[in-house]
């Protein structure tokens, strides 16, 4: 009996624990004006005060409920100019340097999990005022930019020069957050500069001029949000503000429970608009944004899609979404998609007729509800659509559309970090990064050990469905990488650009002989329920490890990069490549170790002009010692021939 009444009340006290974190939260906002130049003035309402209630300095407590140890408490901070001055922005730094927005009023909330009204959370914030000058700026539509001036105060007869930042441009864009719920779409374009009299005299984003009495007034920045889906191509699909395609686990297309598919499975594929400490105390630390199968291919029919962000429209019918060698055409064949403009900024709807697809990518593991990408046609909540964002060569360096590479530390070998790579769609690596692609042509058996051939492919270029080794540059340092748009984290990493499979460019004949295959995770059985898919788990997708034919491409217990065995049954990583035993000789395969040379039979992979496959191959130290017996994972200098290297052994 005591046993059931101690279960009783654990059970009660689990029950009321979401309540108990619940209840009225407290913060203040300070706001300070610049004395001779403009007041301030902070209240609950955008109601503009009088005019006598306004002051230099002004602060205000407010209150909101909350649920989960948190509220957002609402503030309204107005400005109002002194005589011969205008309002410029709100700042959270006294020079202005940071802009928050240039609404007036400005609504924001503060976000906070102080319960104390006697000692609320405080947030300050600057009124920037500037003498009335000849030449002013504003944006329009207001919230897509921040444009500013090389002189907010200036004079006829100055030189002067317009600078149009786009909002997307600025970190912590404010009142965009708070009017959409995100920080701002990477597609936000600048087109061109208005004057007083509505003409258009440069659509140069940083315009320099002359000021004189013709030209002076209020010079317009005008903004718009370009349509990411804009045709066919390769995009990278987000939801929300803070979720991903999916944060772990598998990746489907379901249109009912008990007709389940699977384009992908991914990873752990970072969202792009938080950071690396959140998404570390959410998830781990094993996030890797750019995994290839966060890549989808989006074809269809191109609609009439819009550049503003005002109206719903059909960007593409008939729409077939492709990831890892499948599609949802394969799948859906009695259903058509479509994909719609939303009207926040960047963000996108599926549809679908008849109205049968209920999510895309939807999770099948615990906390169903990150990562979610609802597309049944009658949702518009901003948790209801998702972001596209285009993935080329144009658009590489616009933020982080790109896939890559991402070794550690751990698989250095031959002077780079390594990581192996398997996709259904050609790419090419990004020459300025400096990283390398190789397939293993040849093997040989050499003092009982086998030895692979790593062949560089020379115009980087990996065709479709080609297992390869990478060799980067530098290992993924995810501390920095996951940072966010604060100025850090942004280096570009190991970048690989998807292509179509037409491009000129691609040549099939680089992967002849290619001893390396790969494997995707697919699966189409229904899983039931929130399941999370270990190894045993009898799961039809999966690729499971088989010594007789495989040897995985990692790193071993004593640090060395190379080729080996896993656990019999072991699941494989998706988008990663093995070495196909049954390609290898007899003795190749009896061989109990494996290890690489970068051209093992020559600078191209095969037996260089006058050197027998057979010849004696010696070894020395770097002192030039001969050595009968290299120990592994040592440094030598090896002699094949007339074929001279260093290598590890």
């Amino acid at each position: 009996m005591n046993k059931i009444i101690k279960i009783f009340m654990l059970l009660f006290c689990l029950a009321i624990a979401p309540a108990a974190s619940a209840g009225t939260y407290y913060a203040k906002a300070v706001a300070h004006g610049q004395s001779g130049k403009g007041k301030v003035y902070v209240s609950k309402t955008a109601t503009v005060p009088a005019a006598s209630s306004f002051s230099y300095d002004h602060e205000m407590v407010n209150s909101a409920s909350g649920g989960n140890s948190v509220g957002n408490v609402p503030f309204y901070l107005h400005a109002l100019p002194d005589e011969g001055y205008v309002f410029r922005c709100w700042s959270d730094k006294a020079d202005g340097s940071n802009v928050l927005s240039t609404e007036n009023p400005y609504n924001f909330e503060i976000q906070c999990s102080t319960k104390e009204e006697a000692n609320p959370l405080t947030k300050t914030y600057y009124a920037i005022f500037d003498r009335e000058s000849p030449v002013r700026v504003v944006a329009e539509p207001q919230e897509l930019g921040s444009p500013s001036l090389s002189a907010f105060e200036n004079a006829v007869g100055d030189e002067i020069t317009l600078y149009g930042t786009p909002a997307a441009e600025v970190y912590d864009y404010a009142s965009f957050i708070n009017k959409y719920g995100r920080q701002p779409n990477k597609n936000i374009r600048f087109i061109g500069w208005k004057n007083s009299a509505g003409e258009i005299v440069s659509t140069e984003q940083n315009y320099t001029f002359t000021i004189t009495e013709e030209n002076k007034g209020i010079y317009t920045a005008m903004y718009e949000v370009e349509a990411e889906v804009d045709g066919n191509g390769y995009y990278r699909i987000w939801t929300s503000a803070d979720a991903m395609v999916r944060v772990a686990g598998k990746v489907k297309l379901r249109l009912s429970a008990s007709n389940v598919c699977v384009l992908t499975d991914v990873g752990l594929v970072l969202n792009p608009y938080s950071n690396y400490d959140q998404i570390n105390n959410w998830l781990g630390t094993d996030n890797i944004y750019n995994d290839p199968s966060g890549i989808i291919h989006i074809s269809g029919t191109t609609g009439t899609y819009t550049t503003t962000y005002s109206a719903d429209q059909t960007v593409l019918s008939d729409v077939t979404l492709s990831g890892q060698g499948v599609n949802s055409k394969e799948f859906f064949p009695n259903n058509t998609l479509s994909i719609q403009w939303i009207d926040n900024p960047g963000y996108y709807k599926l549809y679908s007729n008849p109205a049968l697809l209920k999510h895309l990518f939807d999770s099948g593991v615990p906390h169903v509800g990150w990562g979610t990408l609802k597309a049944s046609s009658n949702q518009n909540g901003i948790n209801s659509q998702f972001e596209i964002n285009k993935v080329s060569r144009e658009t590489m360096d616009r933020d982080r559309h790109w896939f890559g590479a991402c070794p550690d530390e751990s698989m250095f070998f031959d002077g780079g970090y390594w990581e192996s790579m398997y996709t259904s769609f050609p790419y090419e690596l990004v020459e300025e990064d400096g990283h390398e692609a190789y397939i293993v042509d040849a093997s040989r058996v050499e003092n009982g050990v086998t030895v692979l051939s790593l062949k560089k492919i020379e115009n980087g270029i990996v065709p479709a469905n080609t297992a390869v080794l990478i060799k980067c540059q530098q290992p993924t340092d995810l501390t920095e990488y996951l940072k966010g748009y604060d100025g850090n984290g942004l280096t570009p990493q190991n970048r690989l650009i998807p292509l179509e499979p037409d491009d000129s460019r691609i040549d099939a004949s680089v992967a002849d002989g290619n001893l390396l295959k790969g494997v995707f995770q697919l699966n189409t059985v229904e899983i039931t329920g929130a399941v999370e898919v270990t190894n045993d788990y009898a799961d039809e997708g999966y690729t499971r490890y088989d010594a007789t034919a495989m040897r995985v491409f990692g790193v071993n217990a004593e640090g060395n990069v190379g080729f080996y065995q896993l656990a019999e049954n072991a699941v494989l990583k998706s988008n990663r490549a093995y070495l196909d035993m049954t390609l290898l000789s007899p003795e190749a395969q009896a061989a109990p170790r494996i290890r690489m040379e970068i051209g093992g039979f020559g600078t191209n992979g095969i037996v260089e002009p006058g050197i027998n496959a057979d010849v004696e191959t010696e070894y020395f130290t770097i002192e030039g010692i001969r050595v009968e017996n290299p120990v592994e994972g040592q440094l030598y200098i090896q002699r094949r021939g007339s074929s001279v290297r260093k290598i590890i052994y």
